[in-house]
């Protein structure tokens, strides 16, 4: 009996140094899946952190654009080209297309040319039209002083006095 006890026991002491030796292994493997994922994680959280800083610049950059392309100073000067381009005549329509703005920023953009007295206002058949003399071609008429008729001037048989009423003709230039 005292053969099976000793066989016993020393199958108790390995079975137990073996779950040791598995405990020790389990640990170990647990250690390193630790450090790895750590490190795992570490290197997501640092591509995640640029991406982040990527995503804020595009923002920024993005705000910066949106702000130059909103400029009243630089919307002003486009809005002057373009009315120069339309041979001094611009809708609201065609600021914003022109321009790729808002009906907003096209009314509030063409209102402070006006203020500037750099253009005027016209009511065209219920259209607004802003009118920039500068660009406007000048034409040299003749006008009658008395019935206001305006007739254009000719090399070839110059008016000495209106047709309609005999009065004076006086020399004017008007906006075409």
């Amino acid at each position: 009996m005292e053969v099976v006890g000793i066989g016993l026991l020393a199958f108790l002491f390995i079975a137990i140094a073996g779950l040791v030796v598995i405990f020790a292994v389990i640990k170990a493997v647990q250690s390193s899946l630790r450090n790895v994922a750590n490190r795992a994680m570490e290197r997501v959280l640092n591509v995640g952190e640029r991406e982040l800083v990527k995503g804020v610049q595009n923002i920024e950059r993005a705000i910066g654009d949106e702000i130059a392309k909103n400029d009243p100073n630089r919307l002003a000067t486009e809005t002057m080209k373009l009315a120069e381009e339309k041979a001094g005549e611009l809708t609201v329509s065609q600021v914003m297309s022109g321009l790729d703005v808002r009906q907003d920023v096209a009314v509030r953009t063409l209102e402070g040319i006006r203020k500037k007295s750099l253009c005027s206002v016209q009511d065209r058949n219920g259209q607004i039209v802003y009118i920039f003399p500068g660009f406007k071609k000048r034409k040299p008429v003749k006008i009658c002083e008395y019935c206001g008729g305006t007739y254009e001037i000719r090399e070839e048989e110059p008016l000495p006095s209106c047709p309609s009423c005999g009065a004076k003709l006086k020399a004017a230039t008007v906006l075409e």
